[in-house]
């Protein structure tokens, strides 16, 4: 049994570029993680990169060790013109010293290490849903306080659209209308195994 939890949103950042983050955690929580984990994870991977790379996007993927026996699959889901300027993030542990944590360094993501773990805690918003093992399962799970109900409606809104742009956005979208794009995106899910 495994949890797919990921948070989605889309917001300007970089200079006016375009910025879609996608943190993802793999749970395996209390069992010891045994020669098949490493080929499921490759597995999701594989299912990831394929199902965004129709919709002309790249996906960085960060995996770090936590204690208790947790993996942490994070996915960075960028435009692909963006990817080789991300590369620095592979290769450092997160960790931030005071000059890296000023205003300014969080503008750069690849020349700051730890910038994206800090971006996704302190500069951008997300909310949180779950896929579990069950195919075109989608339940949101939490709420940040300083969200409302608009926040979700549009953000999960933006992200089922496939022209995405500012005023899709601003646009605010109805529960009914949010439920007939869950039940889209299911259907997309299910695909992914």
């Amino acid at each position: 049994m495994f949890k797919f939890v990921f948070g989605a949103t889309k917001k300007n950042f970089t200079e006016g570029s375009p910025f879609f983050i996608i943190p993802r955690e793999h749970y395996v929580s209390s069992i010891v993680l045994d020669e098949d984990y490493s080929e499921e994870l490759a597995e999701i991977k594989r299912a990831l990169i394929d199902h965004y790379g129709k919709k002309e996007k790249s996906l960085v993927f960060f995996e770090i060790f936590k204690s208790g026996g947790h993996m942490v699959l994070e996915v960075l889901q960028v435009d692909k013109y963006m990817a080789n300027s991300l590369r620095r993030l592979l290769l450092n542990e997160f960790e931030m010293n005071n000059d890296e944590t000023s205003a300014k360094a969080y503008k750069n993501l690849s020349s700051v290490a730890g910038g994206l773990k800090r971006a996704i805690a302190e500069e951008i918003p997300y909310t949180w849903f779950a896929v579990d093992n069950e195919p075109g399962y989608l339940q949101r799970i939490s709420k940040p306080e300083k969200f409302d109900n608009d926040f979700y409606y549009k953000v999960l809104g933006a992200e089922l659209i496939d022209d995405f742009d500012e005023m899709q956005l601003a646009q605010k979208l109805t529960p009914p209308e949010v439920r007939e794009k869950l039940k889209n995106l299911q259907t997309e899910l299910e695909n992914i195994k």
